[in-house]
């Protein structure tokens, strides 16, 4: 416990000097997001909804088909986190799938 302890003041003090704000919960340090990623946050929120109940397709079925976890995506469609780059790669190829008249099976 005592090494977690000096790896949080360790790098709070890093943060501290490079000027990068930071958010504390428990005791690991996470850097907020700027308002650009917020922004970026809530339309991603905003298309995957949109893009679910278009057509018909549940949290879990939505899952399944990016290859990640339910709770993942409910963190994305409220705004709380922002995916890997491999699973907006992978929205995207859903998406274009769908658009050439793909049926979900």
């Amino acid at each position: 416990m005592e090494h977690k302890r000096k790896l949080f003041l360790f790098l709070k003090m890093a943060l501290d000097r490079a000027q990068i704000p930071i958010e504390v919960r428990g005791e690991m340090p996470r850097a907020k997001p700027d308002n650009a990623e917020l922004e970026e946050r809530e339309q991603r929120k905003q298309e995957w909804i949109k893009f679910r109940k278009e057509n018909l397709i549940t949290q879990e079925k939505f899952a399944d088909l990016l290859g990640i976890g339910r709770r993942t995506i409910q963190m994305v469609e409220k705004a709380r986190i922002s995916p890997y780059p491999k699973t907006l790669r992978k929205f995207a190829a859903l998406k274009a799938k769908y658009s050439q008249g793909a049926a979900w099976s």
